[in-house]
């Protein structure tokens, strides 16, 4: 009998741990495919959707797995505890650390696994995700068919439109070509607006009567082409992981047409200039970069970056750390704050065992609906102490301390493995 309970509080938590972290892993991967629908909806397919699904996944966890833990914990020793078994035992004289300890150890063990996806599986799957995102959206750049308004291409402060009448399928040229620019023209190569004309033989004319038109950019530019082709280019540039990165550059190069611009109402001029050649960037992963993004890199990335970023601001100029200290910007700080968020909450599926055992008893939840709603009480409690942390670690002033904020990101657990302890011994003792 000694052995047989153990194995059944075990039994009993385990069972909605499995259902919530399924619920809510099916929850959130909805929402974030919805959320990113936009982006391969003409390539859509079952096998697609499936890739991108397990690509995403495991970052699904980070959050999932200590919040299902909880759950399952409060929910499976709640019942328990409101059906009078856990009182039976009690009375029968068990030792409830005997009872406890199998959970607590497969705790430790899930605390051990999220904490190999957090920092190592994870980022590393969420780089294929973006990376796999961005290959597909590349190639529906190629696939464009005429006579329909483009509006997927963007940057953080420019938007396009693009329009053409007919395409050569076998050349893939396109004619009559029409872009709308909303914002300013960056990415343009042999630009007459802004004088960035490579020499005479291109054949620009602008209509320029001085010269402050590339100091002031255009906001809405339109442009007019003869015809016009997709090109793909491969570059390669460092990172702040500190690795080569190979990118696609998509270029939409436009032949024998004009530009009209104006600058909004503060600037009523209307420019126009003509050209004969014209190369406009387009960028189709909206200012991300898989590589560059700290959400997308594992340990061995993460301590290189740090590196990296600590080495460049102890060469940094005073104007540039004055810069960063106005905008309250640590690149180091940003590194550390994500670091340390990963291993709190691999730290926390373990507290939250630690806790939910002797919180189940104490608070006798009487449903599941109760239960669940101590496990969201707590879990916003818990995040929004941790978020503070990670807050003050990246906003904290260049050449500082990031110690104030690391001791606040983790202080959430340690305040959960004090308060987890002194209940299991109240409890044990009881």
């Amino acid at each position: 009998m000694i052995r047989i309970l153990p194995r059944y509080l075990l039994r009993e938590t385990l069972i909605p741990t499995a259902l919530s972290f399924v619920t809510l892993t099916f929850i959130l991967l909805i929402q974030v495919l919805f959320t990113h629908s936009d982006e391969f909806a003409g390539a859509f397919s079952f096998g697609l959707l499936v890739e991108l699904a397990s690509y995403f996944v495991p970052s699904l966890w980070i959050l999932v797995l200590p919040v299902s833990v909880l759950i399952g914990v409060l929910l499976g020793v709640g019942r328990m505890t409101v059906d009078n078994e856990i009182k039976a035992m009690r009375t029968h004289g068990v030792n409830m650390l005997g009872i406890f300890l199998p959970t607590l150890v497969v705790g430790a063990l899930l605390a051990l696994a999220s904490l190999y996806n957090n920092l190592c599986f994870a980022p590393a799957m969420q780089a294929k995700f973006y990376s796999v995102i961005d290959s597909i959206q590349s190639e529906l750049l190629h696939s464009l068919e005429p006579g329909r308004f483009e509006d997927r291409f963007h940057t953080k402060d420019t938007s396009f439109t693009m329009y053409f009448d007919k395409k050569n399928q076998e050349t893939g040229e396109m004619q009559d070509v029409y872009l709308s620019i909303e914002g300013a023209p960056k990415g343009v190569t042999n630009n007459p607006l802004t004088g960035q004309k490579k020499d005479k033989a291109t054949g620009a004319v602008t209509q320029k009567k001085d010269d402050d038109t590339s100091a002031t950019a255009p906001m809405r530019t339109l442009v007019l082409a003869s015809t016009g082709r997709m090109i793909t280019e491969e570059t390669t540039s460092d990172t702040v992981s500190g690795k080569k990165s190979n990118n696609d550059i998509v270029k939409l190069v436009l032949h024998n047409g004009t530009i009209h611009a104006t600058r909004g109402r503060e600037d009523p001029r209307y420019t126009v200039a003509k050209f004969e050649t014209l190369t406009q960037l387009l960028d189709t992963k909206s200012d991300r970069k898989p590589d560059d993004m700290v959400e997308a890199m594992t340990l061995k990335q993460l301590r290189v970056a740090m590196h990296k970023a600590k080495a460049d601001m102890a060469t940094m100029s005073d104007e540039d750390k004055a810069a960063l200290k106005k905008k309250r910007r640590n690149p180091a700080g940003s590194i550390q704050a994500e670091l340390d968020k990963r291993i709190s909450f691999s730290l926390a599926t373990f507290c939250f065992v630690l806790i939910g055992l002797p919180l189940a008893i104490y608070v006798k939840p009487s449903g599941k609906a109760s239960g669940i709603g101590i496990a969201f009480g707590l879990i916003m409690a818990y995040y929004g102490f941790m978020h503070y942390g990670v807050v003050l670690t990246r906003q904290t002033v260049v050449g500082h301390s990031l110690t104030f904020g690391i001791f606040m990101t983790f202080l959430p657990n340690i305040i959960l493995a004090f308060l987890g302890l002194f209940m299991m011994r109240a409890t044990i003792r009881r």
